[in-house]
């Protein structure tokens, strides 16, 4: 678990269980420095560990790629970190409702009043950040050929429906689009009110 409080909000991290090689999916700082990168620790982190792991998830969602085979930080190892830096590290990935069902959450599950509600406010003018500007670009990667691809294997895309004609159309669509043509689309779909033309 990167950060602690992540658990409330994607549950499925519990399942996220440390990679046998993880190929610094979590990159340290040194790893991006190494590889041109340089990112700038956010410094209102109390903990120097809040702040590793910090650099690490940016790096990871602005699609960071390490070259080699080289182990990245271990956030799977669990820490105890401030309960400000909890919450800012929420307030900066997540939207303020998100934040805000943690904090009703924690209070509801008899966690210490004081210390919640001091670092919740302690947090409340951390603005939420963007990934989506000024991503780390591989240009090798426009050349790249698959040896996957090369090979054209069978694709079965499974789609189980209920109810959601309107969406399954753009699906349907969107499908159509791909640049990969070699897969079978399978409809699952348990409709009350099933509609035969559609298809």
């Amino acid at each position: 678990m990167i950060f602690n409080f992540l658990k409330h909000l994607r549950p499925v991290w519990y399942f996220n269980l440390r990679p046998s090689c993880d190929y610094a999916y979590f990159p340290t700082e040194e790893q991006l420095e190494d590889a041109g990168f340089k990112m700038k620790p956010d410094a209102r982190y109390k903990c120097e560990e809040a702040r590793k792991r910090d650099i690490a998830w940016r790096a990871f969602q602005k699609g960071f790629i390490a070259a080699g085979e080289e182990q990245g930080l271990d956030v799977w190892q669990p820490v105890v970190l401030p309960i400000e830096d909890e919450y800012r590290f929420l307030r900066k990935n997540f939207h303020a409702a998100w934040v805000l069902y943690v904090y009703v959450f924690r209070m509801l599950t008899f966690k210490n009043p004081f210390k919640e509600t001091s670092a919740f406010l302690k947090t409340k003018n951390v603005k939420r950040v963007s990934y989506a500007e000024h991503c780390f670009t591989y240009p090798d990667y426009d050349n790249f050929e698959s040896v996957l691809i090369q090979e054209n294997p069978l694709i079965s895309v499974v789609i189980p429906t209920l109810n959601r004609y309107d969406y399954l159309k753009d699906v349907f669509k969107d499908l159509e689009n791909q640049t990969y043509k070699n897969f079978e689309v399978i409809v699952v779909d348990q409709t009350d009110d099933f509609r035969e033309e559609f298809y």
